[in-house]
């Protein structure tokens, strides 16, 4: 059940029938029923899984996984690890962006952000300018990626078109998590 140490962030795929929670001190992603909360499944991911995102059919998830230094796609239907994106110095935050072009991860460490681009599944661009970047979501139109900066007290505004640090924007000390209502 959900008392048995759930750590991260928890997604829910509706469709699916599932929630998916990476545990960000052990090596596993828990599936949990969605009704009873109990663990039907744990897949064993190397590493530190800290966060993830999903196409927007829902068929693959990926994962950011810190102590790994890559990014594991996942077949959603098998609920397996199907790839390894290496050479990703130290992934943090993660999202997808809406016409499942590219997968944007946060690289806190290395003051990053790598550009995955969906077709490829490799890195095309890392961006760099950033200070601690822990979280990446994006616009519901697409257009522009948001990075929140917690070694700045900032947020990155990226242009998804050119692939460009446009603007940073000063907010409170320390911003870690973002959220975007795009229903």
């Amino acid at each position: 059940s959900i008392d048995e140490i759930c750590t991260g962030y928890m997604y829910y795929l509706k469709n699916k029938g599932k929630i998916y929670v990476p545990q960000i001190f052990i090596p596993f992603i828990y599936i949990l029923d969605p009704v009873t909360f109990h663990i039907t499944k744990r897949i064993e991911t190397p590493g530190r899984p800290m966060a993830m995102a999903f196409t927007s059919d829902n068929k693959f998830g990926y994962l950011a996984n810190y102590d790994s230094a890559e990014v594991a796609k996942i077949d959603i239907d098998k609920d397996s690890v199907i790839l390894k994106i290496k050479n990703i110095p130290s992934p943090r935050g993660i999202t997808v962006t809406p016409d499942n072009k590219y997968v944007l991860v946060t690289n806190v460490s290395d003051h990053s952000l790598s550009i995955i681009e969906i077709n490829s599944d490799t890195v095309i661009k890392t961006i760099y300018g950033l200070r601690m970047p822990t979280w990446v979501i994006t616009t519901r139109d697409g257009k522009f990626a948001i990075v929140s900066n917690q070694g700045a007290g900032k947020l990155s505004i990226i242009d998804l078109k050119d692939l460009e640090i446009i603007k940073s924007i000063e907010v409170a000390e320390n911003p870690i998590s973002l959220f975007i209502d795009n229903r």
